[in-house]
């Protein structure tokens, strides 16, 4: 869980454009360096340290450059949020830096992290206006900034090519043609091994919320108001009742987890799914997949109904935070400034992060090594995040979660699992 992050030999000998600006920093940092105490998910670690990625050890060399080690606690979403927040209302933490995701970025929450404002005065990001203006507004709370975007997540439909052309099926265009080729891609190979047409998540609402977006149905609006469009909920659910009854879902889909669901893409026992653009390279890694080169990722397609070509997404974003209790403010913002500047999203894009800076697209590196880069920023444009933020979010998501796994399974009917759904999350929303 815990893990001690040295420069690698590469970031040792790397002499980029990133470290300069590092080794530039004020003396008192530097002469305060020491270990800088880090609560995240792997995959930030991942795109930090260059783990499977083009971009490199990005916080490698921010480490030769500052003389501080690096040491990660990384956890599930859940308990991730669960200790920081524990630890952010202590008297003081050992943790010096975090990362929040947008649905838990609500002032209950903000509150407990370092106003951000004096730090930037002082010691400013680079371009801080080009970083995604948006996200920083979601993050303020009486009138300071509490958290730096640092990545985003967005969906996109990762397509197995080799599959649909063995079963003789063209790429979806409309949702409508996705659920056709999820059960057309429905078969057992030639290996006798099962194949299911679509592989997705069963116990995350997000892309449950990707999939009813297909159809305009929001699960809960930036309003707050649940199931605004219940006639397009009720066509989720139907989807997901069809799905799994022709077998194009897989037969574990109810307890299914990310980890699941990139080993099935990667050894061809599901077609198609929705996933973080992100995860191309996983699908695509010739140490692991046994379709390298063969897995696509896409826009994910809306519906006939709302327009040729119209096309939908959910995104999340994560952004560092430096708790209040903190005892290494000063450090922890000289490696957010450092992991947030042009250089460092790029090559954090070539790692698989989704870059918070629009203008990371435009480099070529980007367009030459990240194939989905052009589909990202399409549905980038048009993404809304799966829920708003508000108290008790990851519990209507858990919410929406069950229903679905009830539908999908025959233990109600769609209409049943769409009035309990609201049943249950409307007092949610109001408390």
């Amino acid at each position: 869980m815990t893990k001690l992050h040295q420069p690698s030999r590469r970031a040792l000998l790397a002499g980029t454009a990133l470290a300069l600006p590092v080794l530039a920093m004020p003396a008192l940092v530097r002469a305060q360096a020491k270990s800088l105490n880090i609560i995240s998910h792997r995959v930030h670690r991942n795109v930090l340290t260059g783990e499977g990625g083009k971009g490199g050890d990005i916080i490698g060399e921010w480490s030769k450059a500052t003389g501080a080690g690096v040491n990660w606690a990384t956890f599930d979403v859940a308990p991730l949020h669960e200790r920081l927040l524990r630890e952010a209302s202590l008297s003081e933490t050992s943790f010096d830096l975090g990362f929040v995701v947008n649905t838990l970025a609500v002032p209950r929450v903000l509150r407990l992290m370092e106003p951000l404002d004096a730090l930037q005065k002082s010691d400013p990001i680079e371009d801080f206006a080009g970083v995604a203006p948006g996200m920083v507004k979601a993050l303020s709370v009486d009138s300071s900034i509490r958290g730096i975007p640092f990545r985003h997540a967005t969906t996109g439909l990762h397509v197995n090519e080799a599959i649909l052309a063995e079963r003789k099926v063209a790429t979806p265009k409309t949702i409508e043609e996705m659920i056709e080729v999820a059960k057309a891609t429905t078969f057992t190979n030639a290996a006798g091994v099962p194949v299911s047409g679509f592989a997705m998540e069963g116990v995350s609402y997000v892309n449950m919320v990707t999939l009813s977006l297909a159809w305009g149905a929001p699960f809960i609006s930036e309003d707050l108001k649940v199931l605004p469009n219940e006639a397009g909920m009720l066509k989720t659910f139907e989807v997901f009742r069809d799905l799994y009854a022709a077998r194009a879902l897989p037969r574990n889909f109810a307890t299914l987890k990310q980890d699941e669901v990139i080993t099935q893409m990667q050894a061809g026992r599901a077609a198609m799914c929705h996933f973080a653009f992100g995860r191309y390279f996983a699908f695509n890694d010739p140490q692991k997949s046994q379709f390298p080169g063969k897995i696509s990722a896409i826009a994910p397609p809306a519906s006939r109904d709302l327009g040729t070509g119209a096309i939908v997404g959910t995104t999340e974003f994560w952004s560092f935070v430096i708790p209040k209790n903190s005892r290494n403010k000063e450090l922890a913002w000289s490696l957010v400034k450092a992991m947030t500047a042009k250089e460092a999203v790029i090559r954090g894009a070539l790692n698989g992060n989704g870059p918070i800076r629009a203008s990371a697209y435009e480099d070529q590196r980007v367009k030459d090594a990240v194939p989905y880069a052009a589909a990202e920023a399409q549905v980038l444009a048009v993404a809304r995040p799966p829920l708003p933020a508000f108290d008790r979010a990851v519990e209507a998501g858990d919410a929406l979660a069950q229903a679905v796994q009830a539908v999908a399974l025959g233990q109600v009917t769609p209409e049943q699992g769409l009035a309990d759904l609201k049943r249950r999350v409307e007092p949610m929303v109001k408390s």
